[in-house]
């Protein structure tokens, strides 16, 4: 459920996501799970797609973990893994995820392109941006 107003508030809360624009009510944004910051309802497509990226990152991360840890302590409970090389395995492996979940950051460009809203889409070029006429 997607709204602004008073009106929609008790929607906005018995829906399993719920989300307000950033200029609606206190009510409104009270009531959302999820409150935008602007007004511009065409970037909840880029919210979903980086919610949906956020969390197959972190079961990739989750995942990973438990696949590494299980296989330690096999390893350890058969003897073959001494405590020295089961700290750098572990270490290594959480910078792998930490590696992984940098991969949310935004890029410069993506940057560059959300400080420049008047920038038409297809005017981008690999050494810099630049405006159609």
């Amino acid at each position: 459920m997607v709204g602004d107003g008073i009106n929609d508030a008790p929607a906005l809360a018995a829906a399993s996501v719920g989300v307000a624009m950033g200029a609606g009510t206190d009510v409104a944004r009270e009531s959302a799970d999820v409150v935008l910051i602007g007004n511009d309802l065409l970037k909840f497509p880029e919210t979903l797609r980086i919610a949906r990226w956020t969390r197959r990152i972190i079961w990739q991360n989750f995942a990973g973990t438990i696949a590494v840890d299980t296989v330690g302590i096999v390893l350890a409970a058969m003897g073959a893994l001494n405590p020295t090389l089961a700290a750098f395995i572990h270490v290594a492996s959480e910078m792998t995820f930490i590696l992984n979940s940098a991969r949310l950051l935004p890029s410069a460009r993506t940057i560059e392109v959300r400080k420049q809203p008047w920038l038409p889409l297809g005017t981008l070029t690999k050494s810099r941006l630049t405006r159609s006429a």
